[in-house]
């Protein structure tokens, strides 16, 4: 990566963090409509003890277990297009297409059910 100042990268690091922690927060409201997030948090949510349930998928009806504090696919797709971009300097679609199917076949995990046949 070529130099940049230390204010520059301590950004980068927050996006790139701050995408991961948000997605692990809001992993508890996905596929959730607004008045279904207020019935199911009632006071807010804020911390990742509070999400204790398991998630439907409205697409394929099946159900995902995550953890309190695990990110979504979203996270792995991201870092899969940014190791690709660490390495090739570069956007190439052909290699972000090669980590996607790697990650669906390999890590996607009760993803694979759903997103994994577009792979």
């Amino acid at each position: 990566m070529p130099d940049i100042n230390a204010e520059i990268e301590s950004q980068i690091y927050g996006v790139i963090f701050g995408q991961a922690v948000g997605d692990a927060l809001g992993f508890g409201t996905e596929f959730l409509s607004k008045s279904q997030v207020a019935q199911e948090y009632p006071s807010g949510l804020d911390t990742y003890r509070q999400i204790t349930r398991f998630q439907p998928s409205q697409d394929k009806g099946y159900m995902l277990t995550w953890s309190p504090g695990d990110w979504t696919d979203d996270t792995d797709q991201i870092l899969c297009i940014l190791d690709s971009l660490l390495e090739h300097h570069r956007v190439d679609v052909l290699d972000i297409a090669r980590r996607f199917h790697h990650w669906a076949i390999t890590d996607g995990g009760e993803v694979k059910k759903g997103v994994g046949e577009l792979f």
